[in-house]
């Protein structure tokens, strides 16, 4: 053991001294003692000698001298010590320190000829073999180590904060660490202090952690640990943790959690008489993860040898066996090899999997006996022609041909030339046949909804047609709605895009009845989210006297009979997907989907999409059913036109160009699209989809740049016109309402909060928020909570700080004088329980005469039926009620005025809520007034769901409306766009919001 002598070398000196040991060891003349090496030797880490001015920016300089250092930072000695000391390293046990540099652990360890380690530096590694010559140390990338045994202990300092692939230098280590440790094993590592120190940002490595390590504790190491290696300065911290072993039970990590050095040591002591008492079950488990693939290839292996050794048919290709394992036992990684290359080995290398593949294969074939026939043969994606012996298709250009390009072109097999034979040519028939039953589905779907001709049958079918409403009355479909019902029966996969209102339950129940009594489908089955399934679906079904199946556990589906309507709410798809996907696979597809409210599915992303996705997407007939296909932009289109097609080649991908937003000047640019002329893939199909039609997005502070473009909108309005069949309420019934917008000049109070709330918001934001705990991610939200109180502000400012004045705001105080001179029936719908609560106390205070009645999402399905009955049967009552209480499947259309408070993100989430006022057979005109505030966030939120609107209008119009007709439609004057806030930054990058003409600059 060498004895630690504090040395004081200057930062100037150190490359010089280097370099010196160096070249006496090279020299082997042992001029410098070792001693002297052990103490003055300090390696590369902060020798760059990189001037950060001569970088365009400081990314170029950290990227430069990481490259020069490669993380190198030699551990301190005494740092050293201290953690052989916790480690209680046996004599017996077998150490590893990947990038041991020149083997600072090793010289406390207690057997150096059970010290391994090795390094990418070829000159640490030659001072370390020198000083430690009974260990094994040899030059190697740790990216392209892989070990010949597994490991007791693991001791090691990474570098910290390299790329290795898409991993951090630190949390690779750990990944390598577990392949290279024995069950139990212990590894105490060196790492940043930032290291898995946040769940939310570090969410999937903890994971990973917890999966493959059992967490032992932390501990705080000193800021100036690295300094004399030109370190100041720099939060570290020493983990510890034991490889999982099913004999001891996992600890999960926890990031919080901080010990001293004396903690840790009890804790490993005590870890260590655990494993001490399992020893024998633990070598067991080593044994097993060493020997048991290796002698599950061994016996498999020398079974094929026999195999083929021992059969008449087989022995020929004997000697190629022998080969093709001699190869494997010998195979090594080229020397001296690049990353390149070593990527390029490990690609092409045999393992057991491949070499058993091949011997598998071989045994496979021993009663094949070569033919020279040629077959055409069908998969999954293509037909293909098929050799019963080698070198037959040689001088075939075209062997494969996917299904996608033979259905639109009605043909174009692969050619067998001279090997068509009167069999194969049965084979072509055949499969001609189900091109062209593919092809004449694909031509029928492919035709716009506008250009389809009426069919008569269809037509005499669907005139007899009616439906019971809640009143109990049977109904008749109208002209316009027959119209299209012809069109939509004349398809497999609909899109039914009718605004709220317009009949949409009724026509998609009266389609699954029609595919149903062609024999084509055995059940229907209904998705809705759960709202709709209580209110809509359930009593609809049961006015029609149809027979139904609610699904709500596995047992629901043993019994279902032919025909039966089968009812599911999306919530419950991920509890009962197993039994689900059974069900629908013992019917082979043969099933009616009907999906309503589908724009639930516009995150692509979401479990309940994946889980929508996974289980219905391949139905024989399909109809989406929703007031508005999409939200905020038309990539949210995607998932319901996947599960409508399929990734088929009805969604095929006619886009030369995509488009990317650069991240850093946000200009949009173009590339060539190399799917192009292929089906949309199912992994990757989103975002695709996103690059061909909307790669910007539009932001509250982003509205006056109209930066909501459509890209390709040629190719996306010919999907869209064969797949989405809208029609606007107005079209069904006329110019049955009308919306006002009413504007509100905010008091000198509600400003002062306003201003506040730019100008002192960290100062207030604790009263509003709780801390997450991470600076990081506060710092991130802090624009978005900005902005959620500018909105809550425009509600209920009178709650929050530096109000002053009125009781009540001056919102409030309007809409009251509104209710006061409106005698009938009105409706207030707010979007927070807050402000539901303080208009119920001002209403009933200034109107006390007038029934008052208050809905909010805290109440079950049943008390808001019978909360909206109360309130149906007066004649000036008074509805307060929360927006998303009265989203969907609720039907009041004995009220006429509808007033909301606060607005909502889009106008389709506002209008889910005022056209449960507004329905097909309402008898007077609606009147819905929007009320919000001159110059404040609300202009933004008018401002951004107008500018959605526009591209709504294109999905159901083809063609993008005109601003000013957007702004007539919601009676909003031009000026809007004056009065936004905006997000700029000023001459030092610090971040402003302008509110109108003025300039408040954010703190």
């Amino acid at each position: 053991m060498y004895e630690i002598i504090p040395q004081s070398i200057p930062q100037a000196r150190r490359a010089e001294i280097n370099e010196k040991i160096l070249a006496d060891i090279e020299s082997g003349e042992n001029r410098i003692p070792r001693q002297t090496i052990y103490n003055c030797y300090t390696g590369v880490g902060g020798l760059h000698d990189l001037n950060p001015d001569q970088f365009a920016n400081y990314h170029e300089y950290a990227c430069a001298k990481r490259e020069f250092e490669q993380g190198q930072f030699f551990t301190p000695h005494a740092l050293c010590r201290q953690i052989v000391s916790l480690a209680a390293s046996d004599p017996t046990e077998t150490v590893l320190d990947m990038g041991c540099g020149m083997g600072n652990f090793f010289n406390f360890l207690p057997n150096l000829h059970n010290a391994y380690g090795f390094d990418i530096d070829p000159r640490a590694v030659k001072v370390a073999g020198y000083l430690y010559p009974e260990a094994h140390i040899a030059v190697q990338d740790m990216q392209q180590y892989e070990p010949a045994m597994l490991f007791d202990l693991l001791l090691g300092n990474p570098p910290f904060n390299l790329k290795f692939g898409n991993d951090s230098s630190q949390f690779y280590y750990f990944r390598k660490a577990y392949s290279v440790l024995k069950p139990a094993g212990l590894l105490l590592c060196i790492v940043p202090y930032s290291f898995l120190q946040n769940e939310f940002w570090d969410k999937s490595q903890i994971r990973y952690i917890d999966n493959c390590f059992s967490f032992l504790g932390q501990t705080k190491l000193p800021q100036d640990t690295f300094e004399d290696l030109g370190v100041a300065e720099f939060a570290t911290k020493l983990v510890v943790f034991s490889r999982e072993s099913a004999h001891i039970e996992s600890r999960p990590y926890r990031e919080d959690e901080f010990i001293t050095q004396e903690q840790l040591r009890e804790r490993i002591a005590r870890f260590r008489e655990i494993k001490c008492s399992l020893k024998l079950k633990l070598r067991q488990e080593t044994n097993r993860i060493e020997l048991e693939e290796e002698q599950a290839f061994e016996y498999t292996m020398t079974k094929y040898l026999y195999e083929i050794k021992t059969h008449p048919h087989l022995r020929p290709k004997y000697e190629q066996a022998i080969a093709l394992v001699s190869k494997f036992r010998s195979q090594t990684p080229p020397e001296n090899a690049s990353k390149t290359q070593y990527e390029e080995y490990q690609r092409s290398k045999l393992t057991y999997a491949k070499v058993l593949a091949i011997l598998r294969r071989y045994v496979r074939e021993q009663h094949f006996v070569p033919q020279r026939k040629v077959a055409l043969v069908k998969t999954n994606y293509s037909y293909k022609l098929k050799a019963y012996a080698p070198h037959l298709l040689d001088d075939i250009a075209v062997r494969e041909v996917p299904i996608y390009k033979l259905t639109i072109n009605n043909g174009g097999l692969p050619d067998a030339g001279a090997w068509r034979t009167p069999d194969i040519e049965k084979q072509y028939r055949a499969a001609r046949r189900v091109i062209g039953r593919k092809h004449r589905e694909y031509l029928r779907q492919s035709i716009p909804y506008f250009q389809m001709p009426q069919d008569g049958r269809l037509t005499e079918y669907i005139e007899g047609l009616s439906f019971v409403n809640k009143d109990g009355k049977r109904c008749r479909f109208t002209d316009l709605q027959r119209h299209d019902m012809n069109w939509l029966f004349q398809k497999r996969f609909n899109l039914l895009n009718w605004q709220q209102g317009s009949g949409k339950t009724a026509v998609a129940y009266h389609f699954a009845k029609y595919i149903r009594s062609l024999k084509r489908v055995h059940n229907t089955i209904v998705v809705a989210p759960a709202l709709a399934i209580e209110m809509t679906w359930e009593p609809f079904l049961t006015r029609q006297k149809k027979r139904y199946t609610r699904i709500t556990q596995p047992r629901h589906l043993e019994n279902i009979r032919p025909g039966e309507f089968i009812v599911i709410s999306v919530s419950m798809l991920g509890k009962l997907k197993y039994w689900l996907k059974r069900f629908v696979k013992s019917h082979s597809n043969k099933l009616c989907l009907i999906f309503d409210e589908s724009d639930e599915l516009t995150n692509d992303t979401s479990q309940r999409t994946r889980n929508t996705l996974n289980l219905f997407r391949r139905c024989s007939y399909k109809i989406l059913a929703t007031g508005t296909t999409t939200r905020n932009n038309v990539a949210e289109q995607y998932s319901q036109l996947s599960l409508l097609y399929n990734n088929s080649v009805n969604m095929m991908c006619w886009c030369s160009k995509v488009y990317h937003q650069d991240r850093e000047t946000h200009e949009i640019e173009d590339s060539p699209n190399e799917f192009y002329g292929e089906p949309f893939p199912a992994y990757g199909g989103a975002s695709l989809f996103k690059s061909c039609f909307c790669p910007g997005k539009v932001t509250v502070f982003g509205i006056e740049k109209h930066n909501q473009d459509i890209y390709n909108k040629e190719v996306l309005w010919e999907l869209n016109a064969k797949t989405v069949l809208t029609r606007k309420f107005r079209e069904f019934a006329g110019e049955k309402y009308e919306i006002k917008n009413h504007v509100v000049l905010p008091c000198a109070g509600e400003k002062a909060v306003y201003e506040k709330i730019l100008t002192e918001f960290c100062q207030i934001c604790n009263l509003f928020f709780n801390s997450t705990g991470d600076t990081r991610k506060d710092a991130a939200m802090k624009i978005v909570r900005q902005i959620i109180l500018m909105i809550k502000a425009c509600s209920i400012a009178n709650t929050m700080p530096g109000y002053t004045g009125e009781p009540f705001p001056e919102k409030v105080r309007h809409i009251a004088a509104m209710v006061r001179n409106i005698p009938q029936k009105v409706a207030i719908g707010c979007t927070t329980l807050d402000a539901l609560e303080m208009y119920e106390d001002y209403v009933s205070a200034i109107i006390p005469n007038r029934p008052l009645f208050l809905v909010h999402g805290r109440q079950s399905f049943k008390k808001r039926r019978r909360i909206i009955d109360r309130f149906d049967r007066t004649t000036d009552g008074i509805l307060v009620c929360t927006q998303q209480a009265l989203k969907s499947s609720v039907n009041i259309p004995s009220c006429d005025d509808i007033i909301l408070e606060s607005l909502q993100w889009n106008i389709p989430r506002m209008e889910q809520f005022y056209f449960r006022f507004i329905r097909l057979d309402s008898e007077q005109k609606k009147r819905v007034h929007l009320v919000t505030y001159d110059e404040s966030i609300e202009q933004n939120l008018l401002a951004l769901v107008t500018t959605k609107e526009r591209l709504n209008e294109f999905i159901k119009l083809g063609e993008i409306r005109e601003e000013s007709e957007i702004f007539e439609e919601f009676d909003l004057t031009p000026s809007l766009i004056e009065k936004l806030l905006t997000r700029q930054r000023d001459d030092d990058g610090k971040l402003y919001v302008s509110w109108g003409n003025q300039r408040i600059v954010a703190a």
